[in-house]
């Protein structure tokens, strides 16, 4: 049975705003958020977690945000959960071009205000790759990434973070259905033989041998 937070967190945006409202675009009376902006709602994340099974487990989220996909993984209460996110760390990071009027300093405020409370995580202000050096291999059993969004970019985080997955671990990830995402995921020798499964928020997911 959902808990009364994880009912909230599934009406909120996890960029703080919907499609609609971004595109301006007229919404049916009493519609719910899975239904007007999947791709930005955590309700596919919920069948991801289902699948992976978090609880006890050693989670590493890469690209936070808001905090709102942070705060449904720990609704499900993993043995760890290291939150990661540059929040503005890097002025020439490419996603940054698409969120020119994003203010990073009250995105990250937001980001600790939900995550407070929670005795489980671990937060690290840091870009990807240089976060990936402080944890040794084997140690994770299963990492998100939501980072940069180019093929270069995509590629070079799923590479720096595989080695550090237990065996049987997972790796996933969001917005597959960006072209650059779903490119560089299907490109990775290491998923070659592997079902990579996809869900309804345009997440996805590898499980490892």
């Amino acid at each position: 049975m959902p808990t009364k937070r994880l009912l909230e967190l599934l009406e909120m945006p996890r960029m703080g705003v919907t499609c609609a409202q971004v595109y301006n675009t007229p919404v049916p009376e009493g519609a719910r958020l899975g239904e007007i902006d999947p791709c930005g709602c955590v309700e596919g994340l919920l069948d991801l977690i289902e699948d992976v099974n978090i609880t006890d487990k050693d989670v590493c989220e890469v690209g936070c945000f808001l905090g709102v996909s942070t705060e449904t993984f720990l609704q499900f209460a993993p043995r760890r959960l290291y939150a990661i996110d540059a929040w503005g760390l890097k002025n020439d990071y490419n996603d940054i071009k698409y969120l020119p009027h994003l203010n990073f300093g009250d995105i990250e405020g937001k980001f600790r205000e939900m995550s407070r409370g929670y005795k489980n995580i671990e937060v690290i202000k840091n870009l990807s790759i240089a976060a990936s050096h402080g944890f040794g291999d084997n140690t994770l059993d299963f990492v998100y990434i939501d980072a940069e969004h180019s093929y270069e970019g995509v590629r070079a985080d799923i590479h720096a973070w595989l080695p550090k997955i237990r065996k049987g671990g997972c790796i996933g990830g969001h917005d597959i259905s960006i072209g650059q995402v779903q490119n560089a995921v299907y490109s990775i020798e290491a998923f070659k033989y592997r079902e990579v499964k996809t869900y309804k928020d345009t997440s996805w997911l590898v499980k490892l041998p």
